[in-house]
């Protein structure tokens, strides 16, 4: 992974929202009822987007402290905010032609 494309706490925080069955689900909800509705209504702002995935993965960032970290320590000292960032940037980014229509069904089938 490049610089700019995060660390390597962002990449295993992005499999794990990725490949958790919870996280994943809270990501396609938020994908599939916010943002798309927002670029359907000609609201759609990428900056905004980004921060709207920031809920879901700062959920998983707990889930994933929660499951493989036994408790100790704090979860946002596990990720920090620009991995977290990172982790949303990267799936909005994976998801736009999902989300402007431009493909259609499951986003992860694309």
């Amino acid at each position: 992974m490049s610089d700019d494309e995060g660390t390597w706490a962002s990449g295993e925080l992005e499999m794990f929202a990725i490949n958790d069955e919870v996280s994943y689900n809270d990501v396609q909800y938020t994908i599939q009822n916010t943002l798309r509705r927002h670029y359907t209504r000609g609201v759609f702002d990428p900056n905004l987007a980004v921060k709207g995935l920031r809920h879901p993965v700062d959920r998983t960032a707990q889930r994933f402290h929660d499951k493989h970290m036994g408790g100790s320590g704090r979860w946002h000292q596990t990720f920090s905010v620009a991995d977290r960032n990172a982790v949303a940037a990267r799936l909005l980014e994976s998801h736009m032609d999902w989300i402007t229509g431009q493909a259609t069904g499951n986003p992860e089938s694309e």
